[in-house]
């Protein structure tokens, strides 16, 4: 019988078993970092998150944890469009496909029954290309995919330095730079993005979200701050 409930901090170092299964940790194709680290990271992280009292919703078994999903508060978000917003992150279960779907989808709705209680209006998730038990589950919960996102890592030791043909130069912008450079975000900041693909979401207030983190970085804060 498995039991939907929230994490218990004096339950934390149970969830060590099944980090230890999760495949899809953000750092795996670093191949320098060993696995023990990797598996460290997301439990420091999750410790963090539940020491600063973000749900953290598991699925278990008797004493064994079988799933883990975390929610988290978007405050910059909530604040700039208006409605409470949220995230899942860790979207994590162990057994084969079929298993970890099932669990998922039970960890997904409950996390949705709490986003209700809760008056969270818009809920966020970023799953791995790979992690097809996820897509999968959040898509039978009536999840729509929004956007996708690469990340690049280069080895600088074998890094050539390419040449230009032109000279330009690179320095920290100065404050007669503001104007130039809110004006070159509204112009050519993305046109797409998971928030102006979302017809849930003001389409002027998702316009302007690019425009709004210059204006941020340019007040010393950082953009989701």
């Amino acid at each position: 019988m498995v039991k939907i409930t929230y994490l218990k901090k004096k339950e934390l170092n149970k969830i060590k078993s099944l980090l230890a299964q999760y495949e899809f940790n953000d750092y795996r194709n670093y191949r320098l970092i060993k696995r023990e680290l990797l598996d460290e990271y997301i439990f420091r992280h999750i410790s963090d998150l539940l020491q600063k009292d973000a749900k953290i919703i598991i699925a278990k078994n008797n004493s064994t944890i079988l799933g883990l999903v975390s929610l988290i508060d978007l405050p910059w978000e909530t604040k700039y469009f208006g409605i409470k917003m949220s995230e899942m992150k860790y979207l994590i279960a162990k057994g084969s496909y079929e298993k970890k779907v099932k669990i998922k989808k039970a960890l997904i709705s409950f996390t949705l029954n709490a986003c209700r209680q809760n008056g969270i209006r818009h809920l966020a998730s970023k799953i791995d290309i790979e992690d097809f038990s996820s897509i999968h589950s959040l898509e039978n919960c009536g999840f729509n995919l929004m956007g996708s996102h690469l990340t690049y890592f280069l080895n600088l030791k074998w890094l050539k330095i390419p040449k230009f043909k032109k000279l330009c130069q690179i320095r920290l912008f100065k404050k007669n730079d503001f104007k130039y450079l809110v004006e070159l975000t509204r112009m050519y900041g993305p046109q797409l993005s998971r928030f102006n693909v979302d017809s849930n979401l003001p389409r002027q207030k998702s316009k302007k979200i690019y425009v709004k983190w210059v204006i941020n970085s340019y007040k010393g804060k950082f953009a989701d701050e």
